[in-house]
């Protein structure tokens, strides 16, 4: 039974930003000067790029670049940006014969007042010999301290071949006013009761109130779809609003609830629709998540916990196995014969589709176009997807906020082909949590505290879980990634960065689940005893003898993780002492972390039952109340 979204919203709403007029980039048409071969405004050597007339669209200035397989000539340009303001940077290019994988891209790199990086955006790339002239885009949001954004224009370091580009643009953006509306119900569909749903505004609650907007809910009558009632939505907090909506009063069948944003006339400004799916029993996915955010492999409750890898072969797999974690996240791509292998030794597999993103920096093998990328990873999907050992599939690693349109296209691909598994993904930009609300089923963060710093803030863990477990109003599960390497392979410091021990290990994915993570992965097999030195065979078995200590610990307490969350019955927590409760086994279990190299004293309250807690340093309890 199906609602016509019309019949909602007299005004459709499409997630569509206004760009504004001001242009942010100097002489971004080519137009505004040219001397010596060079465009003025522009950095770079002139070595491989020229600028000059006929180069451009309609044999206008533009640019053009010759690859001779050398490293690559930076074109760009510096823009002053502020953080949370959302930009657009386009461009427009041709290609002739270009050799190599990554082809010609825009990128957009953010940077702080010290110079160090933030982070970058880039466009699809355009590859080889392009029909004419290609427009390409890149939507970016910079976050914490940046100032300034590099907008730039390469193709790879070795590559040949020429490029041509004209007509650059760098404006701001203005978002629409409603971010999404979404709701606990896993891939919105409920068999009865009540469902929460949220609508997050991109509008502060004054400037809702400033345009005389209000709320309202629309929903059909369960005896007949030909009508629909209007109900006033609660007020706005934060940019939220909350609202329930009686399942058992809906009809069966797929129908639209939707929020809109009337004036004081009662017109309809902006409307929202979710399409809600009520049935009379659930579908009988192989892997799905319950109420309570908890994973359900084959009926059953599964807990994940691994290791990310490199690649699950040979004899480092065959020791992964020997090992207490339950859930491999390998990189490289899995024949049929590892995951039998994986089903053999009882393991649960989290297949990475994570770089097969045309014109992304780390993409595996060249991608012609957003069609041949669908066809590769709808037929990996379908090929994979009724393999016993499959988990869930894994669709980005890190990737910035510029990522999520893409993203979204991704996950719904993947839903279609394979609905029987989740998404995952793992963002490193927590600030900007809701950006990837929408974009899979599950999400994480990496947050690594062994790093540059004098100082080790292994609380760091615990309180950006619990920040974004909030930012998602628990409505989406974790699967935390935590730290189980040594900074010093990167940075190559050898006094300040150290490899966590196998205490330090086993506390933060602790703190992980105390502060709501529903699944936990340590970063990465691999990189286990790898430092600025090297890495040898026996740092190797070291710490892994460390993480396998840790995760031994670990899997003992699982029955516990996998009880009833009644987490809304604990009061003062402190940011280093993150607390969880369950009902298991017929009694209130709490787990309390000691999230610091210092001993704690404190007290909470569970269910109106106020316990001391004197801990020792990165100590931890996990008992039932009824024996304090």
């Amino acid at each position: 039974m199906i609602v016509k979204t019309s019949m909602f919203c007299a005004a459709a709403f499409t997630t569509v930003f206004v760009v504004s007029a001001e242009q942010l980039i100097k002489n971004h048409d080519f137009e505004g000067g040219i001397k010596d071969g060079k465009a003025v405004g522009w950095n770079y050597d002139g070595k491989r790029c020229t600028a000059g007339y006929g180069f451009g669209r309609n044999y206008s200035n533009g640019i053009r670049y010759v690859g001779d397989g050398g490293a690559y000539e930076w074109v760009h340009q510096r823009v002053p940006v502020t953080v949370g303001e959302n930009y657009r940077f386009e461009a427009w290019v041709k290609t002739e014969n270009i050799v190599g994988k990554k082809g010609v891209a825009i990128y957009a790199s953010c940077y702080n007042a010290q110079g160090r990086w933030c982070e970058t955006s880039s466009s699809p790339s355009v590859a080889s010999t392009s029909d004419g002239w290609k427009h390409v885009t890149v939507d970016l949001t910079p976050q914490k301290n940046a100032v300034y954004v590099e907008v730039s224009i390469r193709v790879a370091d070795g590559e040949t071949g020429t490029f041509y580009a004209d007509d650059f643009s760098f404006k701001k953006v203005v978002r629409p006013p409603v971010k999404f509306l979404v709701n606990d119900a896993y891939r919105d569909t409920a068999t009865g009761g009540n469902v929460t749903f949220k609508l997050v505004s991109n509008l502060t609650d004054s400037e809702i109130a400033a345009k005389g907007w209000t709320g309202e809910i629309r929903l059909p009558n369960k005896a007949s779809t030909s009508y629909f009632k209007k109900i006033q939505a609660p007020a706005f907090t934060n940019g939220v609003c909350t609202f329930t909506v009686n399942m058992d009063q809906m009809p069966f069948g797929k129908f639209p609830v939707a929020f809109a944003f009337v004036d004081d006339k009662k017109r309809t400004a902006v409307c929202e629709t979710v399409f809600f799916n009520h049935v009379k029993e659930l579908p009988k996915r192989r892997v799905s998540i319950d109420a309570m955010g908890r994973t359900i492999f084959d009926g059953k409750l599964f807990f994940p916990f691994g290791m990310y890898m490199d690649a699950f072969a040979g004899k480092k797999a065959e020791k992964y196995t020997k090992g207490p974690f339950n859930c491999p996240v390998p990189y490289a791509t899995l024949t049929r014969d590892q995951l039998d292998f994986a089903h053999q030794k009882g393991l649960k597999v989290v297949y990475s589709l994570k770089n097969i993103y045309r014109g992304y920096g780390f993409q595996p093998f060249p991608i012609a176009d957003e069609a041949e990328e669908e066809a590769f990873v709808a037929a990996k999907v379908a090929a994979i997807k009724d393999h016993p050992s499959l988990l869930a599939w894994y669709i980005q690693d890190e990737m910035g906020p510029g990522m999520v349109p893409r993203l979204k296209v991704r996950d719904r691909l993947i839903r279609k082909v394979d609905p029987d598994h989740p998404t995952v993904s793992c963002f490193c930009r927590p600030e900007s949590a809701l950006e990837y609300m929408d974009t899979s089923d599950i999400q994480g963060t990496d947050p690594y505290p062994f790093g540059r710093q004098d100082t080790v803030r292994i609380e760091r863990v615990g309180k950006e879980t619990r920040n974004v477990f909030n930012a998602y109003f628990g409505m989406r599960p974790l699967w935390q990634v935590t730290q189980a390497f040594d900074s010093s392979y990167i940075h190559k410091d050898k006094t300040k960065m150290r490899h966590p021990t196998g205490e330090e290990m086993l506390n933060m994915c602790l703190q992980c689940v105390a502060a709501g993570a529903n699944g936990v992965f340590l970063w990465s097999y691999h990189h286990l005893g790898q430092n600025a030195l090297g890495h040898s065979p026996e740092d190797f078995d070291k710490y892994w003898d460390e993480a396998c200590r840790a995760g031994e610990a670990f899997v003992k307490m699982i029955p516990v993780f996998l009880a009833e969350d009644i987490s809304n019955l604990v009061e003062g927590v402190l940011d280093d002492m993150p607390v969880r409760a369950w009902r298991h086994n017929g009694s209130i279990w709490f787990l309390a972390v000691n999230a610091s190299y210092e001993t704690k004293k404190t007290q909470v309250k569970i269910g109106g039952k106020t316990i001391d807690l004197d801990m020792p340093p990165l100590g931890y309890v996990l008992q039932p109340i009824a024996k304090l």
